[in-house]
């Protein structure tokens, strides 16, 4: 355990000479720091599990490394899921307000609040049946808890949202992920209040999540002609092979047709009483009548 917190701490300081503004340490959604903190997933019963406490050890031990590792100019971001709603017993909100004072002494600069674990990833990347702004509500006691600042994620999509979020006092700041892949300009657009340019995600997962998920690259709002050229040429290529297969079947009904028929004017014929094939049959009544003839129908 050590050498993880250790290795928590030379990834901060890689980051801060890489000339990062903050570093940010991910404590949310089924990670390895949450892990530890979840009553789902840690199962210990030595000094790093058990109560709230102790669950609480090794996330703070990272913070503690990190803060040591960067120094106090540099500012640390917190992410953590106010709620893992795991009904076997995840993480809680009122855990998370045990957690957020512990953390702001230990020199955290701000808490980003998200929720839900791979176990419940639609509390992650939230479907478009949830309302806008459906984690705000979890950020409000958070900040009550603590006197540095909270950002919440959770599907903040359109800038009234995300104003009336901070208005109402529920979280300092908003945390934009899936607003920013469908429209990069999001924030100036909003700032210029050219809100009808703003190309809006409708939190259908297919263009971040799902690309994310099959290795491919996440679709910006720059590419949409891209994109659109691509589905389209993707769509004619699917309506090109069921024309086929269309084709393919039809053919594979009319042969079955014209056998049936030779099949009927071979025995009518006589023609296996006189010992003539089957095949030389059919191939005489095709002769006869022709591929497009009555035997055809």
């Amino acid at each position: 355990i050590r050498h993880v917190v250790e290795c928590f701490a030379r990834a901060a300081r890689r980051a801060v000479e890489a000339g990062c503004d903050f570093v940010g340490i991910h404590g949310a959604h089924g990670y390895l720091i949450s892990q530890f903190f979840s009553p789902y997933a840690n199962k210990r019963d030595d000094a790093y599990g058990g109560d709230l406490q102790r669950r609480m050890r090794f996330p703070l031990e990272v913070v503690a490394a990190v803060r040591q590792a960067i120094g106090r100019d540099v500012p640390i971001l917190y992410r953590l899921s106010g709620d893992e709603h795991q009904p076997a017993g995840g993480i809680t909100l009122p855990d998370v307000c045990a957690l957020a004072p512990r953390l702001e002494a230990a020199v955290v600069d701000l808490i980003d609040v998200s929720a839900g674990m791979y176990e419940t990833n639609w509390w992650i990347t939230q479907p478009m049946e949830m309302p806008q702004g459906v984690l705000a509500t979890s950020a409000k006691p958070v900040r009550e808890a603590v006197g540095i600042p909270v950002s919440v994620s959770g599907r903040i999509t359109d800038p009234s949202v995300a104003e009336h979020v901070i208005e109402s006092g529920c979280a300092d700041f908003v945390t934009l992920g899936r607003a920013m892949h469908a429209d990069p300009e999001f924030a100036n657009k909003a700032r210029d209040e050219r809100l009808e340019e703003i190309c809006t995600c409708i939190a259908c997962n297919q263009g971040c999540s799902d690309m994310h998920a099959k290795g491919l690259p996440t679709v910006y709002a720059e590419k949409r002609s891209e994109l659109r050229s691509s589905i389209d040429k993707f769509i004619a290529e699917m309506e090109q092979e069921a024309a086929q297969q269309a084709e393919t079947a039809r053919h594979n009904r009319v042969g079955e047709s014209i056998s049936a028929v030779n099949a009927e004017t071979n025995a009518a014929l006589g023609f296996g009483r006189l010992g003539v094939s089957s095949t030389t049959a059919a191939n005489s009544a095709s002769n006869v009548t022709g591929a497009e003839g009555p035997f055809a129908a």
